[in-house]
């Protein structure tokens, strides 16, 4: 997965290794079979910090600079305050939306609860710099559904490259 530019390096343009991508052999509810452009992420690998309800980071932990930002896909839930936007440019919320915070805590305590995390792509799919993708937790239950579901998020189906069932996707919403 390396870019044109970085040639022969080990590192994929977002961060991601491929040693740790490999293809999507989990049955995770609420996911299209998307065929080889799947891939699964095992998170044992990195931390994870909430950015807000519908973003994470990862970073490496054997590489702290190796840093992934994720949009997990199927959901769209308020924002919180952030000083800089994604690229580090100009001030993008200086206010918060009502229940950022507490969809922000719900999905931090759905990631807590977790043994066996990982992480589900379309490696060809990206949003503003971000994979976008679906958190798969123990018993491959699908957290992005778990968020709907617990009233922490509003649906938003993308288009019809995404990696979630739009009819699954609304169906969970609360």
């Amino acid at each position: 997965l390396p870019s044109p530019e970085q040639g022969s390096s080990n590192k994929h343009p977002y961060g991601i290794s491929p040693n740790n991508i490999t293809p999507n052999n989990r049955n995770v509810e609420g996911i299209k079979d998307s065929g080889k452009n799947q891939a699964s992420i095992n998170l044992s690998n990195y931390n994870i910090s909430v950015e807000d309800g519908d973003s994470i980071v990862l970073t490496d932990k054997s590489n702290s600079k190796n840093v992934s930002k994720v949009r997990l896909s199927g959901l769209d839930t308020p924002e919180i305050k952030h000083d800089k936007d994604s690229s580090g440019g100009k001030d993008s919320y200086a206010k918060e939306q009502l229940y950022g915070e507490q969809s922000k805590a719900k999905l931090e305590e759905l990631i807590k609860k977790q043994g066996n995390l990982s992480l589900v792509i379309n490696k060809g799919d990206m949003s503003y710099g971000r994979y976008v993708g679906v958190l798969a937790g123990d018993n491959n239950t699908n957290l992005n559904l778990e968020m709907l579901k617990q009233g922490a998020a509003m649906a938003f189906p993308w288009d019809s490259n995404d990696l979630m069932k739009k009819s699954t996707v609304l169906a969970a919403e609360r």
